[in-house]
């Protein structure tokens, strides 16, 4: 099983300590609420393409300190659907209150990948999280491209999926985050293909998850079931995966062009409150 090499240049300004063989580093020694030099940026912004998600500790953050580091990454996005905070439209809460039957964004997903343009990544600080429960997977979506056979790569670079938001918004009831959108904003649908190519990278990553990607380009529904089913399963596989314990005051920066991830349900009747600022992307494109 191919596995990548998180053996990187050495680094000047930060500390770079990986979280897991797959992907995932913790990052020390920078205080994301001050002026980050363009130097120590430049680190940072390496680690993020290397180790695909970092993470830091210990932060405390204001919307706009959040909006300030996010930005360094490019320009920010505003959700379609989701209602935003008040007085910054690219900031969006994630919360799961105790009364919550279902934690929020459950299940493996990159995000708004129905979107035309999807997301660069997303900068994810924690307020306040459950004493135990709560950590978020990470998957690297690189490996799992790389662990198919030569045959089965050949044929996903030529196939496209589509990715639709109404498996998500169309039917759930989501009148707690919900901004008042018509309802063809709701189901938007967009084609893109099975495997991307990183547009900084260069390298070719899986791009299907289970929230948006509902078939393939001219399949049949029942064609495209099993075939579908079966890349869900492989992308999430333990050793391409990382797992992260939050902390309040915890910072995430993950590369949505490669990476999946999956909040874990295992905090019923506990809060979990957040805030997310996402990176404007490009269109996905194929080998």
């Amino acid at each position: 099983m191919p596995t990548q090499e998180l053996t990187p240049g050495a680094y000047n300004y930060i500390s770079v300590r990986p979280l897991s063989g797959a992907l995932g580093a913790e990052i020390h020694g920078v205080d994301l609420s001050s002026a980050i030099a363009d130097d120590v940026f430049a680190e940072i912004h390496r680690a993020f393409l290397d180790y695909l998600v970092i993470f830091f500790r210990e932060q405390v953050l204001d919307p706009t300190d959040l909006k300030t580091f996010a930005a360094r990454f490019g320009v920010l996005d505003i959700h379609s659907i989701l209602q935003p905070i008040k007085g910054h439209p690219e900031v969006l809460p994630i919360f799961t209150e105790p009364e919550d039957r279902h934690v929020y964004a459950e299940g493996w997903h990159a995000d708004v990948t129905y979107q035309k343009e999807p997301t660069l990544g997303a900068v994810l600080y924690a307020l306040d999280v459950p004493d135990v429960g709560g950590d978020t997977l990470f998957a690297n979506q690189y490996l799992a491209y790389q662990a198919f056979s030569p045959a089965m790569r050949a044929m996903l670079d030529e196939l496209s999926a589509i990715h639709s938001a109404a498996p998500i918004y169309g039917t759930r009831d989501h009148k707690k985050i919900l901004k008042a959108v018509d309802h063809n904003v709701r189901g938007e649908q967009n084609e893109h293909p099975v495997v991307r190519t990183h547009p900084q990278t260069a390298r070719r990553a899986l791009f299907v998850n289970e929230h948006y990607t509902i078939g393939f380009k001219d399949m049949t529904e029942q064609e495209s079931k099993p075939l579908l089913q079966y890349l869900l399963a492989h992308a999430i596989q333990p050793e391409f995966t990382a797992r992260f314990r939050w902390r309040k005051g915890s910072v995430a920066v993950w590369d949505n062009r490669c990476v999946l991830h999956c909040p874990v349900a295992d905090y019923h009747g506990q809060r979990r409150h957040m805030h997310r600022v996402s990176i404007s992307g490009d269109r996905p494109r194929h080998v």
